[in-house]
Order: C-alpha cells, then structure tokens, then sequence
C-alpha cells in the first residue's frame, strides 16, 4: 500500500489551488482501499479497482485505479497500456521517474487541456493516477486520497 502514496506523492507538482470537499466515498479493490474526497457537483464513476470523478463542466478528470499485474508486468508496459486507452493525445512524453523502473509519468495534452498519469508497480499490484484538466479543485481531490488498512 505505500507504493500508491509514494507515487501519488509524485504528482503534487503538477496539480494547482484547492477547495472544499462536500462529501468522502471508498474505493478499490478489496486488497488495497481507499478513500477520497468528491467536491460539490462532481460526479463520481466507480470502475473495477477504483474511481474517475469528473468536474460539472466535464473538461477535468481525476482518476485513480488499484489493480493486480497478473501478468508481472513492468511499469513501461503498463503505463503504455493505460495511456492507449486515451485516443487524440499529443505531444506524449513517457519518462521514468524512479531508479529501479517501479515508476513511470506521462504527460500530453488532450483536446487542449493538460494530461498527466503517474503508474507504480510491483510484480503484484500496479496503480495509475490520471489528472486531466485545469480545475482548480484538482489538488484538493488529490490531498484527500487515503488509504485504508
């Protein structure tokens, strides 16, 4: 479980100013939960190992996906997967950002608007982190990512 908070830790540079939070869900798979904070008006999609939350006007994302790597496999593979799922990106940069490979950003811009996923794994879990957007209530969802025992 420390890994996600490790990498999740990676990706406060990117995201900007905070607000308040109108109500805390749970999300994730049975082997590794966590809680977030949805601010006011945002809709929250619970999906297989996680949540996307989406903003009222829907141009900012943030999503956040717990699952096994069945297939042990490494983070470049992984990240190159979940950034395929994302059509129209551009300017992809895919770097590693820790020295034993476990960590892997990506940054892009997507119909105009900032892109940046963050995946850690290990030979049994991986994690991905997407922020899409410019909505100022970003860092505050971030903030309030906690994991539970």
């Amino acid at each position: 479980m420390k890994f996600l908070k490790t990498g999740l830790s990676c990706l406060l540079f990117i995201i900007m100013c905070s607000s308040a939070h109108a109500l805390t869900k749970e999300f994730g798979p049975d082997f590794s939960r966590f809680s977030i904070d949805i601010p006011n008006n945002w809709t929250d999609y619970s999906r297989p190992g996680g949540v996307l939350l989406m903003s009222p006007d829907r141009l900012s994302e943030f999503g956040v996906i717990v699952e096994k790597n069945h297939d042990e496999a490494d983070t470049y593979y992984i990240i190159n997967k979940l950034v395929g799922a994302y059509q129209f990106l551009k300017d992809l940069s895919i770097e590693r950002t820790d020295s034993e490979g476990n960590t892997y950003k990506a940054t892009a811009s997507l119909d105009g608007r900032p892109f940046y996923m963050l995946v850690y794994s290990n030979k049994d879990t991986y994690a991905a982190l997407t922020v899409i957007g410019y909505d100022a209530q970003l860092r505050s969802i971030y903030s309030t990512v906690t994991l539970k025992d």
